[in-house]
Protein backbone atom coordinates (compact mmCIF):
# COMPACT_ATOMS: atom_id res chain seq x y z
CA UNK A 1 0.00 0.00 0.00
CA UNK A 2 1.39 3.29 -1.12
CA UNK A 3 -0.23 6.85 0.29
CA UNK A 4 0.78 10.06 -1.14
CA UNK A 5 0.74 12.19 1.72
CA UNK A 6 0.95 16.41 2.65
CA UNK A 7 0.17 18.82 5.62
CA UNK A 8 -0.31 22.25 5.81
CA UNK A 9 0.78 23.41 9.40
CA UNK A 10 0.06 27.07 10.87
CA UNK A 11 2.11 28.48 14.04
CA UNK A 12 1.63 27.77 17.59
CA UNK A 13 -2.49 28.08 18.18
CA UNK A 14 -1.76 28.47 22.26
CA UNK A 15 -3.38 31.02 24.11
CA UNK A 16 -0.67 33.98 24.66
CA UNK A 17 1.62 32.45 22.33
CA UNK A 18 1.74 34.90 19.80
CA UNK A 19 2.46 37.77 22.48
CA UNK A 20 4.71 35.38 24.46
CA UNK A 21 6.97 35.54 21.17
CA UNK A 22 6.66 39.50 20.65
CA UNK A 23 7.35 40.10 24.60
CA UNK A 24 10.45 37.81 24.87
CA UNK A 25 11.94 39.57 21.21
CA UNK A 26 11.00 42.71 22.72
CA UNK A 27 12.87 42.42 26.04
CA UNK A 28 15.67 40.49 23.50
CA UNK A 29 16.30 43.63 21.45
CA UNK A 30 19.77 45.01 21.28
CA UNK A 31 21.31 47.86 19.26
CA UNK A 32 23.62 46.04 16.80
CA UNK A 33 27.76 46.35 17.48
CA UNK A 34 27.87 48.48 14.11
CA UNK A 35 25.70 51.27 15.00
CA UNK A 36 28.24 54.57 16.40
CA UNK A 37 27.30 57.23 18.24
CA UNK A 38 26.64 59.17 15.27
CA UNK A 39 24.40 57.13 13.64
CA UNK A 40 22.25 56.51 16.74
CA UNK A 41 22.00 60.33 17.12
CA UNK A 42 20.29 60.77 14.16
CA UNK A 43 18.39 58.21 14.19
CA UNK A 44 16.88 59.90 17.44
CA UNK A 45 17.31 63.31 15.38
CA UNK A 46 19.88 64.66 17.91
CA UNK A 47 22.09 67.34 16.40
CA UNK A 48 26.09 67.21 17.59
CA UNK A 49 25.65 69.81 19.54
CA UNK A 50 22.32 67.94 21.40
CA UNK A 51 24.60 64.68 21.36
CA UNK A 52 27.78 65.90 23.15
CA UNK A 53 26.33 65.34 26.55
CA UNK A 54 25.70 61.65 25.85
CA UNK A 55 28.42 58.87 25.65
CA UNK A 56 28.17 56.04 23.17
CA UNK A 57 26.06 54.14 25.53
CA UNK A 58 23.29 56.12 26.14
CA UNK A 59 22.64 57.20 22.77
CA UNK A 60 22.07 53.23 21.57
CA UNK A 61 20.42 52.66 24.82
CA UNK A 62 18.25 55.48 23.44
CA UNK A 63 17.87 53.59 20.26
CA UNK A 64 17.04 50.61 21.85
CA UNK A 65 14.11 52.42 23.60
CA UNK A 66 13.20 53.98 20.65
CA UNK A 67 13.37 50.53 18.12
CA UNK A 68 12.34 47.85 20.55
CA UNK A 69 8.68 47.90 20.30
CA UNK A 70 8.18 47.84 16.37
CA UNK A 71 11.11 45.93 15.62
CA UNK A 72 11.05 43.35 18.25
CA UNK A 73 7.46 42.83 17.19
CA UNK A 74 8.14 42.38 13.61
CA UNK A 75 10.72 39.49 14.79
CA UNK A 76 8.94 38.31 17.59
CA UNK A 77 5.78 37.46 14.84
CA UNK A 78 8.86 36.51 12.29
CA UNK A 79 10.20 33.97 15.24
CA UNK A 80 6.44 32.67 16.19
CA UNK A 81 5.36 32.38 12.40
CA UNK A 82 8.62 30.27 12.25
CA UNK A 83 6.85 27.47 14.86
CA UNK A 84 4.71 26.17 11.87
CA UNK A 85 7.91 24.46 10.83
CA UNK A 86 7.78 23.04 14.05
CA UNK A 87 5.29 20.01 15.36
CA UNK A 88 6.61 20.60 19.03
CA UNK A 89 4.75 24.14 18.70
CA UNK A 90 3.12 24.21 15.75
CA UNK A 91 -0.87 22.43 14.11
CA UNK A 92 -1.97 20.67 11.41
CA UNK A 93 -4.30 22.67 9.72
CA UNK A 94 -5.23 20.59 6.96
CA UNK A 95 -4.11 17.12 4.81
CA UNK A 96 -4.39 15.58 2.04
CA UNK A 97 -3.92 12.27 1.08
CA UNK A 98 -4.44 9.56 -1.53
CA UNK A 99 -3.34 6.00 -2.75
CA UNK A 100 -0.95 5.77 -5.48
CA UNK A 101 -3.20 6.18 -8.61
CA UNK A 102 -6.24 5.28 -7.24
CA UNK A 103 -7.69 8.53 -8.09
CA UNK A 104 -9.73 9.01 -5.13
CA UNK A 105 -8.64 11.79 -2.96
CA UNK A 106 -8.94 12.47 0.82
CA UNK A 107 -8.75 15.92 2.57
CA UNK A 108 -9.74 17.80 5.16
CA UNK A 109 -9.09 20.97 7.43
CA UNK A 110 -10.07 21.89 10.63
CA UNK A 111 -8.74 24.96 13.21
CA UNK A 112 -9.69 22.21 15.77
CA UNK A 113 -6.14 20.02 15.58
CA UNK A 114 -7.77 17.20 17.49
CA UNK A 115 -10.92 17.03 15.40
CA UNK A 116 -8.45 16.78 12.51
CA UNK A 117 -6.02 14.11 13.66
CA UNK A 118 -9.27 12.12 13.88
CA UNK A 119 -10.09 12.52 10.56
CA UNK A 120 -6.90 11.87 9.33
CA UNK A 121 -6.99 8.68 11.47
CA UNK A 122 -10.76 7.61 10.08
CA UNK A 123 -9.33 8.23 6.22
CA UNK A 124 -6.42 6.12 6.65
CA UNK A 125 -7.70 3.30 8.32
CA UNK A 126 -10.26 3.46 5.53
CA UNK A 127 -7.78 3.14 2.69
CA UNK A 128 -5.04 0.90 4.09
CA UNK A 129 -4.60 -2.86 3.90
CA UNK A 130 -5.53 -4.30 7.38
CA UNK A 131 -4.00 -7.65 8.68
CA UNK A 132 -6.42 -11.37 9.95
CA UNK A 133 -7.14 -9.24 12.92
CA UNK A 134 -8.30 -5.42 11.35
CA UNK A 135 -5.57 -3.93 12.44
CA UNK A 136 -4.00 -1.41 9.89
CA UNK A 137 -1.00 -2.19 7.81
CA UNK A 138 1.66 0.60 7.92
CA UNK A 139 1.77 1.55 3.91
CA UNK A 140 4.61 3.11 2.42
CA UNK A 141 3.78 7.09 2.72
CA UNK A 142 5.06 8.61 -0.69
CA UNK A 143 5.51 12.81 -0.45
CA UNK A 144 8.02 15.18 -0.68
CA UNK A 145 10.38 16.10 2.20
CA UNK A 146 7.60 13.45 3.54
CA UNK A 147 9.67 12.07 6.74
CA UNK A 148 11.39 14.89 7.92
CA UNK A 149 8.09 17.13 7.61
CA UNK A 150 5.01 15.60 6.72
CA UNK A 151 5.64 12.21 8.87
CA UNK A 152 7.71 13.71 11.79
CA UNK A 153 5.58 17.09 12.72
CA UNK A 154 2.20 14.42 12.51
CA UNK A 155 4.11 11.95 14.75
CA UNK A 156 3.97 14.52 17.47
CA UNK A 157 0.69 16.39 17.27
CA UNK A 158 -0.63 12.77 17.89
CA UNK A 159 1.58 12.51 20.79
CA UNK A 160 0.62 15.99 22.11
CA UNK A 161 -2.98 15.34 21.57
CA UNK A 162 -3.41 12.10 23.10
CA UNK A 163 -4.03 10.42 20.09
CA UNK A 164 -2.49 6.76 18.99
CA UNK A 165 -2.13 7.75 15.23
CA UNK A 166 -3.76 4.39 12.82
CA UNK A 167 -0.58 3.31 11.78
CA UNK A 168 3.12 3.34 12.35
CA UNK A 169 4.75 6.84 11.11
CA UNK A 170 7.95 5.85 10.40
CA UNK A 171 9.66 9.21 10.35
CA UNK A 172 13.18 7.54 11.52
CA UNK A 173 13.24 5.09 9.08
CA UNK A 174 14.45 3.94 5.60
CA UNK A 175 13.91 6.17 2.45
CA UNK A 176 12.46 3.51 -0.01
CA UNK A 177 11.81 0.71 2.75
CA UNK A 178 9.49 2.85 5.35
CA UNK A 179 8.82 5.72 3.35
CA UNK A 180 9.27 6.77 -0.29
CA UNK A 181 10.85 10.87 -0.67
CA UNK A 182 10.69 12.75 -3.75
CA UNK A 183 13.77 15.08 -3.33
CA UNK A 184 15.77 11.94 -1.77
CA UNK A 185 14.86 9.84 -4.66
CA UNK A 186 16.15 12.64 -7.08
CA UNK A 187 18.69 14.32 -5.23
CA UNK A 188 20.36 11.63 -2.56
CA UNK A 189 20.64 12.46 1.59
CA UNK A 190 23.12 15.39 1.39
CA UNK A 191 20.96 17.91 -0.90
CA UNK A 192 17.60 19.09 -1.53
CA UNK A 193 15.06 20.24 -4.51
CA UNK A 194 11.92 21.67 -3.85
CA UNK A 195 8.92 20.24 -5.48
CA UNK A 196 7.95 23.47 -7.28
CA UNK A 197 11.72 22.82 -9.09
CA UNK A 198 11.65 19.04 -9.28
CA UNK A 199 8.24 19.83 -11.30
CA UNK A 200 9.53 22.17 -13.54
CA UNK A 201 12.27 20.00 -14.23
CA UNK A 202 10.16 17.25 -15.05
CA UNK A 203 7.66 19.49 -16.97
CA UNK A 204 5.17 18.87 -14.38
CA UNK A 205 3.12 22.31 -13.71
CA UNK A 206 4.27 23.53 -10.56
CA UNK A 207 3.08 25.81 -7.88
CA UNK A 208 -0.34 28.47 -8.08
CA UNK A 209 1.08 31.60 -8.18
CA UNK A 210 -1.08 33.04 -5.40
CA UNK A 211 -0.01 30.89 -2.40
CA UNK A 212 2.72 28.88 -1.00
CA UNK A 213 3.60 27.39 2.27
CA UNK A 214 4.91 31.41 3.31
CA UNK A 215 1.76 31.89 2.92
CA UNK A 216 -0.67 29.31 4.25
CA UNK A 217 -1.04 31.05 7.96
CA UNK A 218 -2.22 34.72 6.16
CA UNK A 219 -4.60 32.76 3.88
CA UNK A 220 -5.91 31.14 6.92
CA UNK A 221 -6.02 34.10 9.05
CA UNK A 222 -8.00 35.74 6.26
CA UNK A 223 -10.60 32.78 6.28
CA UNK A 224 -9.42 31.55 3.66
CA UNK A 225 -9.93 27.53 4.27
CA UNK A 226 -10.92 25.94 0.76
CA UNK A 227 -7.93 28.03 -1.06
CA UNK A 228 -5.50 26.27 1.32
CA UNK A 229 -7.16 23.25 1.20
CA UNK A 230 -7.53 23.24 -2.67
CA UNK A 231 -3.43 24.05 -2.47
CA UNK A 232 -2.52 21.06 -0.49
CA UNK A 233 -4.74 18.67 -2.48
CA UNK A 234 -2.47 20.16 -5.52
CA UNK A 235 0.50 19.24 -3.44
CA UNK A 236 -0.26 16.27 -3.31
CA UNK A 237 -1.34 15.55 -7.13
CA UNK A 238 1.91 17.00 -8.03
CA UNK A 239 4.08 14.48 -5.23
CA UNK A 240 2.34 11.69 -7.23
CA UNK A 241 2.88 12.94 -10.37
CA UNK A 242 6.49 13.04 -9.23
CA UNK A 243 6.58 10.00 -7.96
CA UNK A 244 5.34 8.23 -10.41
CA UNK A 245 7.91 9.72 -12.71
CA UNK A 246 11.03 8.69 -10.51
CA UNK A 247 9.80 4.96 -10.33
CA UNK A 248 9.29 4.95 -13.75
CA UNK A 249 5.41 3.99 -13.67
CA UNK A 250 3.74 6.84 -15.29
CA UNK A 251 1.16 5.22 -17.98
CA UNK A 252 2.55 8.44 -20.15
CA UNK A 253 6.01 7.09 -20.30
CA UNK A 254 6.81 5.27 -23.48
CA UNK A 255 9.05 2.38 -23.22
CA UNK A 256 12.26 2.29 -25.66
CA UNK A 257 14.18 -0.21 -27.37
Amino acid sequence: MKIVIDIETIPDQREGARQSFIDQAINEFKAPSSLTKTQAAEALGLSKEEAKPYSADQLKMLWVEMRATEEGEKKGIEAWRKTALDGTKGQVFSFAITEVNSGIMFSDYSLNERKLLESFNRFLAMICSKDSAGSVLTPLFVGHNVANFDLKFLFRRFVINGIRPACLLNFAGRHGVHYFDNSIAWCGHKEYISQDNLCKALGIEGKPDDIDGSKVWDYVEAGKYEQVLKYNEDDVMKAEAIYNRLTFSDSALVESC
